[in-house]
């Protein structure tokens, strides 16, 4: 390739930009595929690299619940106070026929706790004395099964890109009893006359 010195008149100049891009143009095909084998093998070196990552706080994406009465475990009952100073009970609960699980708030402020009691009545892991006060124990509350009635509610959610989209939450509307005991069998129907157990 011819050197140019550097007192180079304006029409060398002008003769080097035109040899320039006519030598771009010539091999652009080539240019294009080096930076791509340059990039391919970049990200090939970066994949190969050892990488140290904290998981501990990834969660699974949330599922969805069949909706209607259905058997849920509680896998969990927690007492927290919300960040407006509220005392609550945080639940993790699935649902057995889908094998989904979810996180459920339960306000436990006076006036408010129609569904936590719900709970307990349908759990039965409770004592009441006269004036209606319930004692009970979460850990015992922890494994029962019970009936929920399961409803979806949309709720707005801002993307990281700033769009608001409309996601559908799993609510409860109220617990029941369920016929089925904590290792998930029937429990048997009531009996007058022994000789009618099954065992």
């Amino acid at each position: 390739m011819k050197k140019w010195s550097a007192n180079r008149t304006e029409e060398q100049k002008q003769k080097r930009k035109e040899y320039y891009k006519k030598w771009l143009q010539k091999n652009r095909e080539k240019i294009n595929e080096y930076q791509k084998q340059y990039r391919l093998k970049k990200r090939r070196v970066e994949k190969m690299a050892n990488f140290t990552m904290d998981m501990s706080k990834e969660r699974k994406p949330k599922e969805l619940f069949k909706e209607g009465e259905s058997v849920v475990k509680i896998l969990s009952m927690d007492f927290q106070t919300s960040k407006n100073g509220n005392p609550m009970f945080k639940c993790e609960i699935k649902q057995e026929v889908t094998g989904a699980t979810d996180t459920f708030y339960f306000v436990a402020e006076e006036g408010k706790r129609w569904l936590l009691k719900s709970l307990l009545d349908a759990t039965g892991q409770y004592k009441k004395n006269n004036e209606n006060q319930y004692e009970f124990d979460t850990e015992k509350v922890v494994g029962s099964l019970v009936l929920a009635d399961i409803y979806h509610e949309e709720q707005p959610y801002i993307k990281p890109n700033g769009e608001e989209i409309k996601v559908k939450q799993n609510r409860i509307k109220i617990f029941k009893k369920s016929e089925y005991t904590v290792d998930n069998s029937v429990v048997p129907s009531k009996v007058e006359d022994d000789e009618e157990i099954p065992f």
